[in-house]
């Protein structure tokens, strides 16, 4: 009787982020296609948050950014009208790199290119 009242709170649980229309596919193009990745991405957080100029950030601590991967946990990614507008790509990129010991906040590494690249296929794909 106890789990069955707790049903409720155990399907909200697992819920995660709202997701972006379309998110599943872009998810298709960018982490499994683009950038080849095994494993599951990271939860998405989409924000609109005001941040003083004409586009949404996602506040964090007090600042705004485009996009922020808070490691092993989430991104944190600014809607801009579409998947190839925002950081998503870019704050996939981070997680990917994280989740194989990477850290390369400057972006020197090559696979950085895979960015542009995954942007580029997004928007072929009018995601």
């Amino acid at each position: 009787m106890r789990l069955a009242s707790l049903a409720p709170l155990l399907a909200l649980a697992g819920c995660g982020f709202p997701t972006q229309p379309e998110q599943s596919r872009a998810e298709e193009v960018v982490w499994r296609g683009t950038f080849a990745a095994p494993d599951a991405p990271p939860p998405i957080e989409w924000r609109q948050d005001e941040c003083g100029g004409p586009l949404a950030g996602a506040r964090y601590e007090g600042q705004c950014y485009a996009g922020l991967y808070l490691r092993g946990d989430r991104a944190l990614v600014a809607w801009r009208g579409s998947f190839h507008q925002s950081a998503y790509a870019h704050e996939l990129m981070h997680a990917l790199q994280w989740s194989r010991g990477i850290e390369d906040p400057q972006h020197l590494r090559p696979e950085w290119t895979l960015v542009d690249a995954a942007n580029r296929a997004l928007d072929g794909d009018g995601l």
